[in-house]
């Protein structure tokens, strides 16, 4: 009786050990979940949480990221960051999980929420040339921020914010920007205080927003679905005449929302797009699979997207973003709490991968349906 207690609970044991990891995996990460970095109070812990080799063996599985490993930079907070708790008080936590990332001339903004919903929701600031951290903008509330794009011309940058106006209120989509000149002088170890937002604008026709990017004068928005096609939206951008930017099909009242100006049919498992002068590059993830990043051509008239191929990326690929001549940035949240025990491919790191290497690399994508405008 004894001997076959024991025969069961060695197998219920080994059964554990095995849960959550990926198929063909080999052998898990080493986890840095403490640091002896000393986190100043504002900011937000710049060291990677596994080790360059754990990091090294992932890359080297996915062709299309080779080129670029040596330019990986550590995503800041992973060990730690501050924000603003519930009551308004500067608390450090642990818990932040990657969503967006856009690029500026000179820096990397990279947006995470706090996945035990306990903190203000954060974009942390990188420069480009040093690879350095420089800052952290806390927001208001506690939004998911699922995409970040900057606009080069009006040197704004907007996230996606699905946070209530009030306690009572419902979420619902929303699109706000913050300008370069309140990023700049921002400083939250001083002010206290989440950053003022330069205006927000209701996008009613979209149930949540998930992807986002600044494309030729326009804002493509898209909404994530588990099991079925989701949608993406184009937004033009222009001014209205109190000088303030304004997106979607011109209304006389900015508060009563914008519609988009094209709808697209996009795909399930959208996590992130981005594009180059004539592609189109949707992010696909779910789970412990490995991500796809697929490209779309672009018609330069009339926007139709055609012509898909793909190519592999690690799992939990989130946002992607181009820098407007051969290279891409991308982020994964397999490094966040929630994910980082259930995988052994674990970038911790932001990633550049050039535009060449995916075309290399490419396979064709099959889906059931193709990437068509269409009416909004």
């Amino acid at each position: 009786m004894k001997a076959r207690y024991w025969w069961i609970l060695g197998a219920v044991l080994l059964g554990l050990s095995s849960f959550g990891t990926v198929q063909g995996a080999t052998t898990a990460p080493v986890l840095h979940t403490t640091t002896q970095q000393k986190i100043k109070v504002g900011g937000a812990s710049t060291q990677p949480l596994v080790s360059q080799k754990d990091f090294d063996r992932v890359v080297k599985k996915y062709p299309a990221l080779q080129n670029g490993e040596k330019h990986a930079v550590a995503i800041p907070g992973m060990q730690g960051a501050w924000t603003l708790n519930r009551n308004g008080k500067m608390v450090k936590l642990k818990s932040f999980d990657v969503q967006g990332i856009a690029l500026s001339k000179g820096y990397l903004f990279v947006s995470a929420y706090d996945d035990a919903k306990q903190g203000n929701s954060v974009i942390y600031v990188i420069d480009r040339k040093t690879k350095k951290y420089v800052k952290t903008i806390v927001l208001k509330k506690r939004p998911h921020v699922g995409g970040l794009a900057y606009d080069a011309k009006t040197h704004s940058l907007w996230f996606a914010d699905d946070s209530p106006r009030t306690l009572t209120q419902a979420k619902h989509s929303r699109l706000s920007r913050l300008d370069w000149s309140e990023i700049k002088k921002y400083d939250f170890a001083k002010s206290k205080k989440p950053i003022h937002y330069a205006q927000s604008i209701d996008l009613p026709r979209i149930k949540s927003i998930s992807v986002l990017c600044f494309y030729k004068g326009a804002l493509w928005v898209g909404f994530f679905n588990q099991n079925r096609a989701g949608v993406l939206q184009k937004y033009d951008v222009f001014y209205n005449k109190n000088g303030q930017e304004q997106i979607g099909v011109r209304s006389k009242n900015i508060r009563d929302g914008s519609r988009p100006d094209k709808e697209f049919d996009g795909l399930k498992q959208m996590q992130g797009v981005t594009a180059t002068d004539q592609t189109l590059l949707i992010s696909t993830s779910f789970g412990n699979d490995s991500s796809k990043l697929v490209h779309y051509d672009i018609h330069k008239d009339t926007d139709a997207i055609t012509s898909p191929y793909y190519v592999e990326m690690p799992p939990y690929m989130e946002q992607v973003a181009f820098d407007g001549k051969n290279t891409f940035y991308g982020i994964f949240e397999s490094s966040a709490p929630r994910y980082r025990h259930r995988t052994n491919q674990i970038v911790d790191r932001i990633v550049q991968f050039k535009v060449a290497d995916t075309k290399k690399n490419a396979k064709k994508f099959k889906q059931a349906h193709h990437v068509t405008a269409k009416e909004p």
